[in-house]
């Protein structure tokens, strides 16, 4: 009874068997063909996005290089603008400084001397300040500390120290070498761009 109910219902379950048969046969294929290249397409998926991750680290990195690269220029900029200006902005006030640390400590500077040279490449003229002083070893200590605490940038390049003949207490001749850096005024005015 059970194999003529089969027959009865051919149309119900044959479909359905070969529905089946083609899944085995589909799945056959793709097991012996397009599995390997499945794999394949995977990994190099996977291959790709780990490129692709560490690409993206490194372009992290570029762009915090690219970020303190800008902020250096503009660090440059601003010391040649503010720190370093021109000799017309700076130098009459330079000498101010030097002139009155000097009376700070208790002496006098009477002549100074200007020699310059250009810093090859930097667009930078070293501006020196030649000039001697008479006093007591705690006046001349007292300045060259002035000197040395100054927010202003000059530099103290070299000292020599001589003895005179004074009255009650023995006075010293100290002749100083300061220096500091100016920036040329075509560079100044490069930076700043063509006036308007």
């Amino acid at each position: 009874m059970s194999a003529s109910m089969w027959r009865r219902r051919v149309w119900l379950w044959v479909p359905a068997l070969l529905f089946f048969l083609l899944n085995v046969g589909a799945y056959g294929v793709y097991r012996t063909s397009y599995a390997d290249q499945t794999a394949g397409l995977e990994s190099r998926i996977a291959t790709r996005e780990g490129e692709l991750e560490s690409l993206s680290e490194r372009r992290g990195e570029l762009d915090a290089l690219v970020t303190q690269a800008r902020l250096n220029q503009e660090q440059i900029e601003d010391l040649y603008r503010d720190r370093f200006s021109t000799r017309r902005q700076r130098l009459t006030r330079a000498t101010a400084e030097i002139r009155e640390l000097a009376g700070q400590a208790g002496l006098e500077v009477r002549s100074i001397a200007y020699p310059e040279e250009e810093v090859e490449g930097y667009s930078l003229i070293e501006r020196s300040f030649i000039f001697s002083v008479e006093g007591t070893y705690q006046q001349l200590r007292r300045f060259v500390n002035f000197l040395e605490i100054s927010p202003s940038f000059l530099a103290l390049r070299r000292i020599t120290l001589s003895g005179t003949s004074g009255g009650s207490e023995e006075l010293l001749r100290m002749s100083l070498t300061m220096s500091t850096l100016f920036a040329e005024e075509d560079a100044v005015a490069l930076e700043r761009g063509p006036s308007s």
